[in-house]
């Protein structure tokens, strides 16, 4: 166990077995991802020391935890310096956020206005009697919509590209999010432990 945590702090590429379907598989971690499973694994053995020290009238095990000790010890600099990138990467994409928001709010609001105006026409179109009521011909409606406001097409196209990067970023920023309260959680284990 203790080799496996040494392991964790010198590579990025992790072998596992798995037991389901008796296959072994490759991991490889890099950025931010790497440290959130190297930080995981390490602080999480601190866990288990004060189980592996009931063992210790059976085998000697003083060796294993001053190893187990020490692998936190290296990586707790190590965590501590990935929350400076991570905020980093977040300032960055905040202020990317920051720019695209307006133009998405604005599209956003253009788009509802065009969902308001389809719905209006298919009611239009009902009452009209050019579509049925309880088996509405989305094909037909869309055509008569784009003859209707043309410039919907241009619209659309541009809409999902920004959209699309909002999510992008919307993601983004949820995920370093993540990354650093899991990390600081890392940090704030190994502190406890050697308090």
């Amino acid at each position: 166990m203790v080799k496996g945590l040494e392991n964790i702090l010198q590579i990025d590429k992790f072998e596992f077995y798995s037991r389901s379907n008796s296959k072994h598989y490759t991991v490889d971690k890099r950025g931010h991802a790497l440290m959130d499973f190297r930080g995981e694994k390490i602080s999480g053995s601190l866990d288990f020391i004060q189980k592996i020290i009931q063992y210790e009238k059976i085998v000697t095990i003083k060796s294993a935890v001053e190893r187990i000790e020490l692998c936190n010890k290296t990586i707790q600099p190590l965590l501590e310096a990935e929350i400076l990138l991570i905020k980093e990467d977040l300032n960055i994409t905040l202020e990317e956020m920051n720019i695209l928001k307006p133009k998405y709010d604005k599209l956003n609001l253009k788009n509802l206005d065009y969902t308001k105006k389809k719905k209006t026409l298919i009611k239009q179109m009902i009452l009209n009697k050019q579509i049925d009521r309880k088996n509405i011909d989305l094909e037909v409606v869309n055509q008569v919509f784009k003859e209707a406001y043309p410039e919907f097409i241009i619209f659309h196209n541009t809409f999902s590209e920004v959209r699309s990067s909002y999510k992008i970023l919307s993601q983004k920023i949820d995920n370093l999010n993540r990354l650093s309260e899991n990390i600081i959680g890392y940090i704030l284990k190994i502190q406890s432990y050697f308090e």
